[in-house]
């Protein structure tokens, strides 16, 4: 069996200071749940936070889980629910 992974793309603006990638998160929303990426790269508008494990989710029971992110840096925090959706099937 081979390991399988997210991939999540946040396109960000408007920062006008470096952006923390230490403090970048992916959550479910409810029950909040943090993802957990093997990296995370800043790039000018976009975030891709890497190799983050299928069993991030591997807990939750079969249904529909909102997705939020949290974006820092050393002068703001952005915070933004409803991201997109993950279905989960049995």
């Amino acid at each position: 069996m081979t390991d399988e992974f997210f991939t999540v793309t946040i396109g960000i603006s408007g920062f006008e200071d470096d952006i923390d990638e230490d403090a970048v998160r992916v959550f479910v929303q409810d029950p909040e749940v943090d993802a957990i990426p093997g990296s995370v790269d800043v790039a000018t508008n976009t975030i891709t936070l890497n190799m983050i494990a299928k069993t991030w989710v591997g807990g939750l029971p079969a249904g529909l889980y909102d997705v939020g992110a949290v974006v820092r840096s050393q002068t703001e925090s952005v915070t933004q629910r409803d991201l997109a959706t993950i279905t989960i099937e049995e």
